[in-house]
């Protein structure tokens, strides 16, 4: 615990170097979805898309108009979306599981029997040819865009997997219960990553660099280890309950239910809270797109602001 007075020099020296818009400056809500939960928001081609708890939605004016976009889909839920190759998915609630599109979203057409009867809650690309999907407690391959899939969850436990994420060769899946789990050979086997002390509840893994990043309910753990070893990276956070990270160059986004939108340049050392302006403090989803950020939250549909308010220019984005 750090004494009040560290906890306020600190702040109020991260206050001082942030530039001055950062502190003024307010979102704008974009004219799309309301009343619904934006569980995901995904860039495909020129075009954005979020899932929601009403379905799915598209824009091709950088976000600030959206149009149905859920001509096939069966559930109305959804919790994910991924791409393989040329082929669209989205990731739905039990017992449809999975939906794709070879047609950039216009129509959907529901995968097959491997992934029915689970909840699909993420996505992750390793390489040129292999896509996986964590659905349920498991995780499955694809090494042909989607077409089939194959089980490769050797190792886990079965709990409910949140998070996929990929550094290298390595891929990370992160539950809700049991911690992280890595893998890095190409028959699937999974081992448990240690945590220690720290939440076991996973919600987000992002990679910076060499740095692994994890989202939990009890907030943000950093590991320079590929997970042998943890610290906390909270210091600045008003709400622990993390549950997106997003890397942007050197900049790091976090969005939590209940304390809005956080702001980290200095690799997740100290946190700005940069929710001015935005009406819901609960924010499921975070996506970072050409100029813009952009939050998805859990009633008050989504909302975007420019990164120059933050004194950051467009650069690529970590995948």
């Amino acid at each position: 615990m750090f004494p009040k007075r560290l906890l306020a020099l600190t702040l109020f020296t991260a206050l001082a170097v942030m530039p001055t818009c950062v502190l003024h400056a307010q979102w704008v809500q974009t004219n799309g979805p309301s009343k619904s939960r934006e569980n995901v928001l995904k860039v495909y081609g020129s075009n954005l898309f979020v899932g929601t708890s009403h379905g799915i939605f598209r824009s091709s004016d950088e976000g600030m108009n959206w149009m149905p976009s859920s001509i096939g889909l069966t559930d109305s839920n959804v919790l994910s979306i991924g791409n393989g190759g040329t082929r669209l998915f989205a990731g739905v609630a039990a017992p449809n599981g999975l939906f794709f599109s070879d047609d950039s979203g216009n129509t959907w057409t529901i995968d097959g029997p491997d992934l029915m009867y689970v909840n699909v809650c993420d996505f992750a690309t390793l390489g040129m040819n292999q896509f996986f999907c964590g659905a349920g407690g498991e995780v499955y391959r694809s090494t042909d865009n989607g077409k089939n899939w194959a089980w490769a969850s050797i190792g886990i436990p079965g709990m409910t997997i949140y998070s996929l994420a990929v550094s290298d060769s390595n891929l990370f899946a992160g539950t809700w219960g049991a911690g992280v789990f890595w893998s890095n050979d190409t028959s699937r086997s999974w081992k448990a990553v240690s945590m220690g002390s720290i939440d076991s509840n996973i919600w987000s893994i992002a990679i910076s660099g060499t740095v692994l990043l994890v989202a939990t309910e009890g907030g943000i753990f950093r590991s320079t280890s590929n997970g042998a070893s943890w610290s906390p990276a909270s210091f600045g956070l008003t709400n622990d309950n993390v549950h997106s990270i997003v890397v942007y160059g050197t900049d790091l986004f976090a969005s939590t239910l209940g304390g809005g939108v956080y702001l980290s340049s200095d690799s997740g050392n100290t946190w700005i809270n940069i929710s001015n302006g935005l009406a819901d403090s609960i924010v499921p989803s975070l996506l970072v797109s050409g100029k813009y950020l952009f939050a998805g939250t859990n009633s008050s549909g989504v909302w975007r602001r420019p990164l120059s308010d933050f004194g950051i220019s467009s650069v690529a984005q970590t995948p």
